[in-house]
This record gives C-alpha cells, sequence and structure tokens, in this order.
C-alpha cells in the first residue's frame, strides 16, 4: 500500500498518518476565500474548492468503510431543523429562483461544516497547518487590498461584496489565527494584517464580534495559561486597540466629513441603528402576518423590507430565522450552536468564537458565510485534538 492510499484510507497511525487529499482542498479553498471574484451565478472559485473538498471528505470516508462520527450526527440534526423550516416557509411562495439559490447556499455551508469535522476531529495535529498557513497568507493578502488598493478611504470591500463581508472574514480569520498552529512570528503577522484589515472596513458588526470574543478569551485564559499565551493575547488586544486609536487620529480618512455617514462617526452609527430599528419593526410585522416564514431570501426579493427606496434584508440572523423559516428554522438555529457550544473545549477559543458570533449575529445575518463555519470547525476540532492528546498524557503542540 503507498502512503498516498494509506494517507486516503487513513490506516496509518494518527501520530504518522500522511495528511490526505481533502486537507490540502480545504487548504486551498480557504485561500481562495479571500478572492470573491470573478463570480458566476452568484458563486466563487472558493464555492468550487469547498465542493471539491466536500467531495474527497466523502470519497475518503468511503474509503475507509468509517461511518459518520457522533460529532458530525450531533451536528447534523439542529442542520436539519432548519432545513424543514426553510423548506416549510418555501410553501408560501414556492421554489423561486432565489429560494432555490440561498437553499444551495445553505446546504453548501451546512455540508462543508459536516466535512470539517468529519476529516479533523481528533485528527493528528500536523493536519492543521496545511489550512492554518493557508488562511495567514489570504488575511494579510486581503488587508494589503483594503488597506492599500481600495478606491475607497474607509469601508474598503477588496473583492468582497460589500464592506461587511469582508469585515467579517477578517474577523473570522482573527480569532481563528489566536489557536491555530503556526509560528510565533506567523501568528503575529496575520493577527495584525486581520486587525488593520477589520479597521479597513469600517464594520462596527465585525468589530464587536472581535471584541466580545476577547473578552471571552480572555476571561477564560486568566490564570491557567502560561505567560507566553498571555502576553500573545495581550499583544492581540492592544494591538487591537492600538490599530483602532490609529484610525481615529487619521482625520479625514477615516472620520469623513462634509456629512459622509461611512466613517467612525455619529452619523454612520446613527444610520446603522436607525435603519435597522425600521427593518425590524417590519420583519416583526411580516412574523406576526405568517409566522410559519415566507421561505429564506423572501425578505430582499419580495421587497418585504425596505430601508429607503431599496430592499434590504432583515440584519439580524435570529429575526430573519424566524421571519423566513418560521419558529422550526429558528429552533434549529438555536440548537445548531448550542451543540457546538457544548462539543467545543470548555474556556477555549472555540467558544469564544461561538459568543462572539452569536452576539453580532443579532444586527448582521451571517450563517450563509462558508468561511464562518469551515473556520470555526476547525478551531474546535484543534482545540478537540489538543485536549485529547493532554488526556492521553502527549501535551505536544504543532507549530
Amino acid at each position: 500500500m503507498t502512503a498516498a492510499h494509506a494517507a486516503f484510507a487513513r490506516t496509518l497511525p494518527a501520530a504518522h498518518a500522511t495528511a490526505p487529499w481533502s486537507v490540502a482542498a480545504l487548504a486551498a479553498a480557504l485561500f481562495a476565500t479571500g478572492f470573491a471574484l470573478p463570480r458566476a451565478g452568484g458563486f466563487t472559485v472558493a464555492d468550487v474548492l469547498i465542493g471539491v473538498f466536500i467531495v474527497l471528505a466523502t470519497l475518503e470516508m468511503a474509503a475507509r468503510h468509517e461511518r459518520p462520527r457522533p460529532i458530525v450526527l450531533a451536528v447534523l440534526f439542529p442542520i436539519l431543523l432548519v432545513l424543514g423550516g426553510s423548506f416549510i416557509g418555501a410553501l408560501d411562495v414556492g421554489l423561486t429562483e432565489w429560494i432555490v439559490y440561498d437553499l444551495i447556499r445553505d446546504i453548501g455551508a451546512a455540508a462543508a461544516l459536516l466535512a470539517v469535522i468529519q476529516v479533523f476531529d481528533r485528527a493528528p495535529a500536523g493536519w492543521f497547518r496545511f489550512p492554518a498557513r493557508a488562511l495567514t497568507a489570504i488575511a494579510v493578502i486581503v488587508a494589503i487590498q483594503l488597506v492599500f488598493l481600495a478606491q475607497e478611504t474607509l469601508r474598503a470591500r477588496a473583492t468582497f461584496p460589500n464592506p461587511n463581508v469582508a469585515g467579517h472574514f477578517m474577523a473570522t480569520c482573527f480569532m481563528a489565527l489566536l489557536v491555530l498552529p503556526v509560528s510565533r512570528r506567523i501568528r503575529i503577522a496575520g493577527l495584525t494584517a486581520a486587525g488593520v484589515g477589520l479597521v479597513a472596513t469600517g464594520s462596527f458588526g465585525a468589530m464587536l464580534q472581535v471584541a466580545v470574543g476577547l473578552a471571552v478569551v480572555a476571561v477564560g485564559a486568566s490564570g491557567r495559561v502560561r505567560p507566553a499565551t498571555r502576553q500573545l493575547l495581550a499583544f492581540a488586544v492592544i494591538a487591537t486597540i492600538g490599530v483602532l486609536g490609529v484610525a481615529a487620529a487619521s482625520g479625514v480618512q477615516f472620520l469623513p466629513e462634509r456629512g459622509e455617514s461611512t466613517g467612525y462617526n455619529a452619523a454612520h452609527l446613527d444610520r446603522t441603528t436607525s435603519g435597522r430599528l425600521e427593518v425590524w419593526s417590519a420583519a416583526i410585522d411580516q412574523v406576526i402576518d405568517r409566522p410559519w416564514g415566507i421561505g429564506p431570501g423572501s425578505s430582499r426579493n419580495l421587497q418585504v423590507l425596505r430601508e429607503g427606496d431599496a430592499s434590504t434584508e432583515t440584519h439580524s440572523e435570529p429575526l430573519a430565522f424566524l421571519s423566513e423559516r418560521g419558529a422550526l428554522g429558528l429552533l434549529g438555529l438555536v440548537a445548531l450552536w448550542a451543540t457546538l457550544w457544548r462539543l467545543a473545549v470548555p474556556r477555549g477559543v472555540g467558544r469564544a468564537m461561538i459568543v462572539g458570533l452569536v452576539v453580532a449575529s443579532l444586527v448582521r445575518e451571517t450563517s450563509h458565510y462558508r468561511h464562518l463555519w469551515i473556520l470555526l470547525a476547525l478551531v474546535v476540532t484543534y482545540e478537540r485534538t489538543l485536549a485529547a492528546a493532554r488526556t492521553r498524557g502527549n501535551p505536544t503542540v504543532v507549530s
């Protein structure tokens, strides 16, 4: 049996197993996630590579004659609840083009989450190196695009559809790079790039996500981590505050004058807050009118919710699930977060990411972002791998 076939079938001992092809495919997909162009039918090269990863993970599981892991089945149940709510809501308007598109996005995100868990849960720690290095590289590249190559002085978006998506990507990269296995220098470079890029997007929701996540990490880590880890966490907090300070001191570039409402100023915050309150009120009326939901994506495409003269999304994940997927869909979302929390290592970065994502989701919609579920699954499974190694008396950390 060749080494490649042994890796594909995962028949080598865990400590010596060569990473299968699915691991390399996921690393390539993560790297491509930073390039949201070109797009075809709403999908990107990253979506294709994520699909390749899912197919390879499925084939490798079949080659090993392996059943889905218990953790996969635990996560699958709430996902099925969400999909059930989506189909019930879709009965109101039928399987329109936008509902089919949103269902494909949801299924793709769910399949990516399940595949990452299946491949990486309790896998050799070295397997996490490939996606971690790819993530660091693309975080640096996206930060350069946001800061130096974007035409906007603020609310830069690089190749992403809008600044909020770019901000969410950089915020999620920041949290993941706190723990995924890379060298100290690479980690510092990645954290700095993610922090600077986040500031360039001007996304309040993404900043809230990082702030809450870091606060949870700090509370959980106080008094129990090694001095080196405490220093790294302190650097992350100080760097974030410092970058925001530089932004605030940069005058016109970061604080637009002449009545613009896209910078770090009261006008931007007021526009964001007042607009969301009006949309949420309309969404609540929609829930009262059709409590079973109106189907994924229908709030915007049926022009149920409007912001000025344009239709808009709900800008709140729980409210969007309730209005579009009904109570069953919202129950599935809550159950999914609760399941991931239960499976994550106590006081770990995974749980901190979950809290940050949940809090930030109150003011935006992000569940269809494939990178969210991939990075969260990587962090949760990596910390489970480290916890299992410590239980076996092998506390070695791969970097």
